[in-house]
């Protein structure tokens, strides 16, 4: 199995590096503490995304990029999201809504992680958009 390539140019193409991605569409949280869980997602490398609660689980110690970006509901008023590492909040962000329109809320942060942490994403508060194309969430292992 190969697990690594150099072309001639040197670029590395590592297929079996550890990621996931996820979206969500039908249920989306609103405000009170509130997981986001996911109706489609795609991982490989041995990092899991479990559906059901929401968790990308990783297979291996490293530094990970984690984020997320979502799309409030018109007229939701402050929306606030959590990144969380093994139930516990490793960072949060939030956006006042201005007028009524269709505010954003997005984070990105390089968080260490050993074999078998979790990480999820939590709506604090305000109303999320419950369409695929406006919520995703994704991590990579950076190395």
């Amino acid at each position: 199995i190969e697990r690594m390539r150099i072309d001639s140019a040197g670029r590395v193409t590592m297929p079996y590096q550890p990621y996931g991605a996820a979206s969500i569409s039908g249920i989306a949280p609103t405000s009170g503490v509130k997981g986001f869980h996911p109706t489609y997602s795609i991982s490989r490398g041995g990092l899991s995304v479990n559906d059901a609660n929401g968790r990308f689980t990783v297979p291996v110690a490293g530094a990970y990029l984690v984020g997320h970006h979502n799309l409030g509901n018109a007229g939701s008023g402050l929306l606030h999201a959590q990144i969380r590492v093994n139930g516990t909040a490793s960072v949060g962000g939030s956006t006042q809504e201005v007028g009524n329109g269709n505010d954003n809320v997005s984070q990105q942060m390089v968080i260490q992680l050993v074999a078998n942490d979790y990480i999820d994403f939590n709506a604090q508060s305000g109303a999320f958009h419950n369409n695929q194309n406006y919520s995703r969430f994704y991590i990579c292992l950076l190395g």
